[in-house]
């Protein structure tokens, strides 16, 4: 399999236990195990969750602290796991965090740090998909090989890499940390290798480092230390082009007001569309502002017949809509002509002198 064929997410992914709480499955943080990094997290045993493009509200309790990090995840991948220890299946759900505000990336990326530091201190290995890149060849020698690093702990490293190395040998890894292009040199011995499936032209390699007399203990610490902030602090986040194409889910889990802030954010252009048993209402979006919304009462299809901050002003008080947006071109005139935050603000204050919750 090519690189590029691979999962695209770019940081430090660490096995570890959190306390989550899923909107509308959880009243609580709960205690799972899980794989969490700075731009996901992955579950198992929530078979309540909603499907593949659901929007939920999730809530992360920080360790050690009655803090909470409140952030919307958008499901991207459900699996049925075997859990051998209890001779069961569990569904395992995978959330993409969708950010609003770079203060709660922020305050991610710090938790997925404090995990990966407990982890390493346990003696264990974190895992990366795509982070690192390598060179890799027999110590001693000039020849190198390109390689993929996607585990490191305290004393080992895996990757992968088209150069064929047998057990036993005794290579050098080069590896690259993501943002400052830092090289850190990792000597040790193969200690397993294996074709990536049936007549791939991968092979993942382990390796065991092999202490150097002449460098000290910290050394290898002081590496790990480099590639875990670098991956966990990318400068940029990549993303898949058809990642915001498909969101759903209910505003009794969570506000439109979010859906919008989250548009914004990522100048999000397609139609929002809400269902309730009010009605039915429009939102047209392009580049992150709201352009128009239609609404129809009853059983009626939407128009334009009402102004847009009115209409808009009743779809965000429907207790138990459901919404669904698409991504795409909207050929739409710009009836609102505000950004959207000055659009919520105006909203917030309606509902505030109308007697609503903001």
């Amino acid at each position: 399999m090519s690189r590029q064929g691979r999962e695209r997410r770019r940081g430090a992914r660490i096995s570890a236990s959190l306390a989550l709480r899923i909107s509308g499955v959880d009243r609580e943080p709960r205690l799972r195990r899980g794989d969490i990094s700075s731009t996901g997290v992955y579950v198992e045993g929530d078979a309540a969750a909603g499907g593949c493009g659901t929007i939920e509200v999730l809530q992360i309790l920080v360790p050690g602290s009655e803090e909470r990090i409140e952030v919307l995840g958008r499901v991207v991948r459900r699996v049925l796991v075997e859990d051998l220890s209890r001779g069961t299946t569990v569904v395992g759900v995978a959330f993409e965090f969708l950010f609003t505000d770079d203060d709660t990336r922020a305050r991610v990326a710090e938790l997925v740090r404090a995990a990966a530091e407990d982890e390493l201190d346990s003696g264990r290995m974190f895992q990366v998909r795509n982070a690192f890149d390598a060179q890799v060849g027999r110590a001693n020698e000039g020849a190198r090989h390109d390689a993929t690093v996607y585990v490191v702990g305290v004393d080992t490293l895996s990757l992968e890499t088209a150069w064929p190395v047998p057990p036993g040998e005794a290579i050098e890894c080069v590896v690259r940390s993501p943002r400052s292009q830092r090289e850190f040199a990792f000597t040790g011995k193969v200690v397993d290798s294996r074709p990536v499936g049936a007549g791939a032209d991968l092979h993942r390699v382990d390796i065991r480092f092999r202490p150097d007399p002449d460098e000290s203990p910290a050394t290898i610490e002081d590496a790990i230390a480099v590639l875990i902030d670098e991956s966990i602090h990318p400068e940029s986040y990549q993303r898949d082009g058809d990642a915001r194409a498909d969101m759903r889910g209910r505003t009794d889990k969570v506000a439109l007001a979010s859906i919008l802030s989250l548009a914004e954010s990522e100048r999000l252009s397609g139609v929002l569309r809400v269902r309730s048993d009010a009605g039915t209402g429009e939102v047209y979006l392009r580049d992150g502002r709201v352009v128009d919304v239609a609404l129809a009462l009853g059983s009626a299809a939407p128009s334009p017949a009402t102004a847009p901050i009115d209409a808009l002003l009743e779809i965000v008080q429907w207790p138990a809509a459901e919404f669904a947006f698409r991504a795409g071109a909207v050929d739409r005139d710009d009836r609102v002509a505000t950004k959207t935050w000055a659009l919520l603000l105006e909203l917030a204050r309606r509902r505030d002198e109308g007697g609503g919750a903001a």
